[in-house]
């Protein structure tokens, strides 16, 4: 029982992840792919991907491909926050990653950082064919809406910050930057200082400041009805936490009622990331019921073309319309 579901939250979510990649530039790869109407978020699904490089080793070189193409338009510094909050890529894999990415593109000599924080160290040998299959992401396309805005203001935390603003409206700065993978104190004094623009206001609660803008003198850069914030962090760090249980559960093979315990708590975890990344409540089951239900209707959602990851465009709306 449970390597099967091992192996299809594995087939999932690797079909996942392949959409996006094909989204943000990578060509060539994948027959199934389906179009991605959601924003992607590239340091995320880097740090995703580590993780099922062995599952799918094609993975791995989509990924690398499209870093070496595309490196300079990725955060170091969230890429570092998302890794030291969230625990769901694969050290090792990434390490090896940047190594390759950085012995075929000196450019790319500042991602040392993120192989070897502590300094340099022996990776094991690396064998990559570069088969310069990825292009650059198109910056209007909804997948590809973060890399407008990089273009635009930068490839640091203003980005992330008012394109959520744009979308979801308003909140604290502890909020924010649960949601958009940043430091706290970073994304505090970077709304500071947007805040000197007119553009982002902001009104005082207590001692706590919530930022907000209006979305309409945003609508030459992005389509705020029709684009969609996921933050993916929390909605990774969930999924991988039902699999961190089944791959326990099949490793330590515990009996029926300590498998129950594990899973559901896995399961309790997964679904607080699930609605924290979406904003909405828990509807990938409709009911909550058994865990073994529950385990089959999240892992049925991942396999699903249709309602990853935003669980259901029609509550967003609905959600928005009457915010």
């Amino acid at each position: 029982y449970f390597e099967e579901m091992i192996h299809r939250f594995r087939e999932g979510m690797t079909q996942r992840l392949w959409d996006q990649w094909c989204a943000i530039g990578v060509r060539g790869v994948s027959e199934k792919s389906r179009e991605v109407n959601w924003i992607v978020d590239p340091e995320a699904l880097l740090l995703a991907s580590t993780r099922l490089f062995s599952f799918e080793p094609r993975l791995r070189d989509v990924a690398t491909d499209w870093v070496i193409r595309n490196g300079s338009q990725m955060s170091l510094a969230r890429l570092k926050s998302i890794r030291k909050n969230r625990g769901f890529s694969n050290e090792t894999e990434l390490r090896d990653l940047v190594e390759t990415v950085r012995e075929i593109e000196p450019d790319l000599k500042q991602w040392k950082s993120i192989a070897f924080p502590g300094g340099d160290k022996v990776v094991q040998e690396l064998t990559y064919n570069y088969r310069r299959s990825s292009t650059s992401p198109d910056p209007n396309s909804a997948a590809g809406t973060i890399f407008n805005f990089r273009g635009l203001f930068g490839v640091n935390s203003r980005a992330e910050i008012l394109l959520w603003l744009i979308l979801e409206r308003s909140a604290h700065p502890a909020l924010i930057a649960e949601q958009t993978g940043w430091f706290t104190k970073t994304v505090q004094k970077t709304l500071n200082e947007m805040a000197l623009s007119g553009h982002i206001t902001y009104s005082q609660i207590g001692r706590i400041k919530h930022f907000s803008t209006t979305p309409e003198i945003w609508k030459p850069f992005v389509d705020y009805e029709k684009t969609w914030w996921v933050s993916q962090p929390q909605l990774y760090d969930g999924c991988f936490a039902v699999l961190d249980s089944l791959e326990e559960c099949s490793g330590k093979l515990p009996s029926e009622r300590v498998a129950e315990i594990w899973m559901g708590q896995a399961i309790e975890k997964a679904i607080s990331n699930f609605e924290k990344s979406n904003d909405l409540d828990y509807v990938v089951a409709g009911k909550r019921g058994k865990v073994q239900e529950d385990l089959r209707n999240i892992i049925e959602w991942i396999e699903s073309e249709k309602d990853w990851p935003i669980l259901s465009l029609e509550s967003k709306l609905l959600q928005r319309k009457y915010r």
